[in-house]
């Protein structure tokens, strides 16, 4: 048409500073929306060690934990998810406690600071397997001892998806469906936090930093569902982390087993940000 050219089904874009446009082939359907908290523009760190307090800050002021160190620890682990695929293993963060003890209330505080978090109140293996192994996020489950249930073929299956996902190096294989031959492995490594109302299987338990939660009022009860553009600022720093290729420090510290494993990401953090981990 005149001396323009159409291509039906390709998006334009056009630079608002030359005016100029072009053409692209779009990669991810327009109907896809992030079941995530969706990021605003990465920021540049002035000073990275004030992202560390900030975290802080807001997990003591919103949340209730039995010990000053849990709160730096939960702010350690969501700046650890940032670079999880760093790790040999990643550990799962448990809250366990009576009902009305705030372990929903600290899952959604760590959905705000942790990359790509979704939180589920209700799940099954199968949504768990893709959401890991499509958009590498960091899953949160509430109420966990309903979802792992062995008696029932949908509590195994969870267990075995959070058993696996623990370490990069394995992978939850199933059969193709409707068919004799064949099997599909996905990914599943991937942060993982959770609550409940007791400690889970001692297997899994292995693989977590266990929380106990109690009774108490935090200083500021609600949690709002609109993120304030102080929390956003925050998340935004992070990103940055993330997409600026930033590495954490190779650490070497005295513990072992499973132990070492579970808190080599934790220590790797706290050296980053030039903190003692003794403290």
């Amino acid at each position: 048409r005149g001396n323009k050219f159409y291509f039906p089904g390709r998006p334009k874009a056009v630079c608002k500073k030359c005016e100029k446009g072009t053409y692209y082939d779009r990669v991810t359907p327009m109907s896809l929306k992030e079941p995530w908290i969706s990021y605003r523009k990465p920021i540049l760190l002035d000073n990275k060690d004030s992202i560390l307090q900030e975290i802080t800050e807001v997990i003591e002021k919103r949340g209730v934990l039995q010990k000053s160190i849990e709160y730096r620890m939960c702010a350690y682990w969501c700046i650890a998810t940032y670079f999880y695929r760093e790790f040999q293993a990643f550990p799962y963060l448990q809250f366990s406690g009576v009902i009305n003890s705030g372990k929903s209330r600290m899952l959604k505080l760590l959905k705000w600071f942790s990359y790509r978090a979704i939180l589920h109140a209700s799940c099954s293996p199968s949504v768990l397997v893709r959401e890991i192994d499509e958009y590498h996020c960091t899953e949160l489950i509430d109420e966990i001892e309903n979802k792992l249930n062995r008696k029932w073929e949908s509590g195994s299956d969870m267990f075995n998806v959070l058993l696996e996902g623990y370490t990069p190096d394995s992978n939850y294989s199933r059969c193709k469906q409707g068919q004799d031959r064949g099997m599909v492995q996905y990914e599943v490594y991937s942060p993982k936090a959770f609550a409940g109302r007791r400690v889970v299987d001692p297997a899994l338990s292995s693989r977590c930093i266990n929380v106990s939660m109690r009774k108490d009022t935090p200083e500021c009860e609600d949690i709002p569902k609109a993120l304030s553009d102080e929390i956003q600022e925050i998340r935004s720093k992070l990103l940055y982390l993330k997409l600026a290729g930033e590495t954490l420090p190779v650490v070497d510290p005295d513990l072992h087993g499973r132990t070492r494993e579970i808190f080599i990401p934790i220590i790797a953090v706290a050296e980053y940000f030039g903190v003692d981990p003794s403290d």
